[in-house]
């Protein structure tokens, strides 16, 4: 399963001032390790512009309720990941 979900930012990011995008977030989801989260960059207001991937990772975290799960359920694969973005954090270069 493929899900995307798109977050528009107020003002466009020099890449050439980071380091690195720290990306805090939220989960309740209750199978960790079934979840990649990938980062990609677009220039909107670039007609035909290519998304630049900053990489992707695997989500591990686990919600304080989680049931400590050996193997990926059968279900999952018809469940949504319940994940959600707080925040972004610019790491600049030094």
């Amino acid at each position: 399963m493929s899900m995307e979900a798109y977050q528009k930012l107020d003002r466009e990011i020099d890449t050439q001032c980071c380091n690195a995008i720290q990306i805090a977030i939220s989960t309740v989801d209750r199978y960790p390790g079934t979840v990649t989260l990938e980062l990609e960059l677009l220039d909107t207001q670039s007609p035909n512009q290519a998304k630049l991937s900053l990489g992707s990772m695997e989500v591990t975290a686990r919600p304080h309720s989680a049931p400590q799960l050996g193997h990926r359920d059968p279900l999952r694969l018809e469940t949504s990941a319940r994940i959600s973005i707080d925040r972004f954090l610019l790491l600049p270069r030094t």
